[in-house]
């Protein structure tokens, strides 16, 4: 037979599990809403649309607005290709200086880790993207 003491602890810590459930199915809505608001803003006119959706424009002020942010958006979308090329430049500078000090099976392992992987689009072995592990290696 259970005693009052055993439900009691029973229903805290049934309590205290559908409070954690809950909490992460919250949490993890909020980061997803959020990550689709930052993604809207991205996209053309998605800036535009933020700023109509918040105060309300003019006529006259949506056209003023619409090639400010066209010259914003080129210029952020140079200025992000210039950092890419900046940081994969740092990289592969960082890589050749491992090379000379580590093993070739020490510079592989390192080249596999996580830290070296990169993420998104950027994958190892895509065409164009100069992160194919075999090309790194010297072959001497």
């Amino acid at each position: 037979m259970i005693t009052a003491k055993t439900k009691s602890f029973l229903l805290l810590i049934v309590t205290l599990i559908i409070g954690i459930i809950i909490g992460f199915l919250v949490k993890s809505w909020i980061v997803e809403h959020r990550f689709e608001q930052f993604n809207r803003l991205r996209t053309e006119g998605g800036f535009l649309n933020f700023i109509e959706e918040n105060i309300e424009l003019t006529v006259e002020q949506k056209e003023q607005l619409s090639p400010v942010l066209s010259d914003f958006r080129e210029s952020m979308s140079r200025h992000a290709e210039e950092s890419k090329s900046g940081f994969h430049m740092l990289m592969d500078s960082l890589k050749t200086d491992l090379q000379v000090i580590l093993s070739l099976e020490q510079y592989n392992k390192l080249l596999e880790s996580h830290i070296f992987q990169p993420r998104g689009r950027f994958r190892p072995g895509k065409p164009g993207s100069g992160n194919s592990p075999d090309s790194l290696v010297n072959s001497d």
